[in-house]
């Protein structure tokens, strides 16, 4: 049976749900940015509220931005946090968030970002110091990186939610890797990982779309080929585009196109694809 942590996923925008309030339990999300126009995580979140809303509960989201057009759907409670510095600016969202989770009186509050302050949490961020290890494979510069206020941060923040937190009941992980890495880093026990796939929004992503050309036309605008790779994202550097990259030009299939649609740094990786010879194959 479908859940709405199972189907957020992948369900599509919808208008504004009506609640029933004498039979809703109220349930808080907590995300920082709750939007349509940022990442996947983001349209993560949205479509649980909605999933939520729609099988009758109360949905409060706490957080420090909402859409203008979703302020109808959801109460928010918004959270200061401060601006400068990205160690104050993670630590201060936490401190705030938690202490406005605190002050609701909810049946269950689920984390979609790092927090103590939550019964279920979501857990899609890198396992910070696995990363680590891969981005710094010198040892010297792990343990000098450790210092470093931005991972200093993220990493406390990793071990107040996910060591630390007497409130976490269970942890969702995509995948069965995420429930390996949260094992090994943290000792979290197994039997509080639960692994939810991300769906897919089978009415944008539809077979019939290829027919109709619909799906190539809004999202590839003018790249054509008998194969194109689509990769769209936020943040090149994390999800691997140099590696992608490399992968196009040691490739044996030289008709194969690339489109890349992003919002960061995009420069640097156009001076790769020309560097590699992928000026011709590869589209920003």
């Amino acid at each position: 049976m479908a859940t709405p942590l199972s189907c957020a996923a992948s369900t599509p925008s919808r208008p504004s749900i009506g609640l029933s309030a004498r039979r809703a339990r109220r349930v808080v999300l907590v995300k920082r940015q709750f939007s349509l126009r940022y990442g996947g995580g983001e349209r993560y979140s949205v479509n649980l509220a909605r999933a939520l809303a729609e099988s009758g509960y109360d949905v409060t989201v706490v957080g420090t931005l909402i859409d203008d057009e979703l302020k109808s759907e959801v109460k928010f409670i918004p959270v200061r946090c401060q601006r400068h510095g990205v160690r104050a600016r993670v630590m201060s969202f936490a401190k705030n968030a938690a202490a406005a989770v605190r002050e609701i009186k909810a049946d269950a509050v689920i984390g979609l970002c790092l927090t103590p302050e939550a019964d279920v949490l979501r857990v899609t961020s890198r396992i910070h110091p696995h990363w680590m290890r891969i981005r710094y494979s010198s040892q010297w510069r792990y343990a000098l990186e450790n210092f470093n206020p931005r991972h200093r941060a993220l990493l406390d923040l990793e071990r107040a939610a996910l060591v630390e937190s007497r409130r976490v009941q269970a942890y969702v992980v995509q995948s069965q890797l995420d429930r390996k890495l949260l094992s090994a880093y943290y000792m979290t026990p197994p039997d509080r990982i639960h692994v939810v796939r991300n769906g897919v929004d089978s009415e944008t992503f539809h077979p019939r779309l290829r027919k109709e050309g619909r799906l190539r036309k809004e999202l590839l605008g003018s790249v054509r080929g008998p194969l194109v790779v689509f990769a769209a994202n936020r943040d090149f550097r994390g999800k691997g585009l140099a590696t992608l990259l490399e992968g196009f030009a040691a490739s044996e299939s030289s008709n194969a196109q690339l489109a890349v649609l992003g919002g960061d740094c995009s420069h640097r990786y156009r001076r790769m694809a020309r560097r590699l010879g992928l000026e011709d194959r590869v589209h920003f």
